[in-house]
């Protein structure tokens, strides 16, 4: 309960911070609406004359446009960053003796600005977008007890991805080109542009094998009703897998990360 209390109020500091940039703040809601803007546009665009593609009207495409908004911010934890950043600076090395757990308070750290740019950012663009142009709202409960819990397991994996990137820095004093390499696939195949009901199969094949659309596209799906209760179920089940899976590679790599660290700088 004690480590619990500090990971906390790192989360708490991490929010507070935040509060710092106020002018990065103003511009971020700007922009932020700006693309939704443009973003809801082109695909009214591509519908014009049509009523329905692939089974999804554009009621249903607008409410997947604010419902990634909202997912990738809370998802999307700079953990890499994070990580990479004290083991090239050196203080990796303090974080050796400190009685917590570096992947922690990476997340910690990360959640709470993720969590400030959702209040602040986030939450009044998806009321104003949903305002301007509707959204269709869950009509089952299952659609909201399970979308919780596939949105936590969610973080909880791209987290665990950003971590062993962040980790890889420990040889190559940064983490940019596999994070540039895995952000990549990320971008193609988590549905966070467009959503893997439109890909072609062969990318569709390709997806069911990766994590990505997990971290995005699946709990979106569940929220959306385009997942039955069953298959919700199933969603969940694979991300508690490919954590299983990352978390694997996550302990061999902090194994062999250990023996090779070095510490730069004075």
């Amino acid at each position: 309960m004690v480590f619990l209390t500090m990971y906390i109020e790192l989360l708490k500091k991490s929010f507070q911070q935040q509060f710092v940039y106020r002018t990065n703040t103003t511009i971020h809601v700007f922009t932020s609406f700006i693309y939704l803007f443009v973003t809801v546009n082109i695909w009214t665009a591509l519908y014009r004359g049509k009523g329905i593609i692939d089974g999804i009207s554009l009621k249903e495409m607008v409410t997947y446009v604010l419902m990634v908004q909202f997912v990738t911010t809370i998802v999307r934890l700079p953990v890499s960053k994070y990580v990479a950043g004290r083991a090239s600076s050196g203080i990796i090395s303090i974080d050796f003796i400190r009685p917590v757990n570096l992947k922690f308070c990476a997340i910690f750290d990360c959640l709470g600005g993720a969590l400030f740019n959702v209040i602040v950012f986030v939450v009044p663009i998806v009321v104003l977008g949903s305002m301007m142009w509707g959204i269709v709202l869950p009509s089952q409960l299952y659609q909201w007890l399970l979308f919780v819990p596939s949105l936590f397991m969610a973080i909880i994996l791209y987290s665990t991805m950003e971590y062993i990137m962040g980790l890889t820095a420990f040889w190559t004093k940064t983490d940019f080109h596999i994070s540039w390499i895995v952000r990549s696939f990320m971008t193609l195949f988590s549905g966070s542009y467009i959503p893997l009901w439109f890909y072609p199969e062969p990318l569709k094949v390709i997806a069911n094998f990766l994590p990505f659309q997990y971290f995005i596209f699946k709990p979106i799906n569940i929220f959306m009703g385009k997942a039955t209760f069953e298959e919700a179920l199933f969603i969940i089940l694979f991300q508690i897998i490919w954590f299983l899976i990352l978390l694997t590679l996550e302990c061999i790599t902090w194994y062999f990360a250990r023996k090779v660290v070095t510490v730069q700088g004075g």
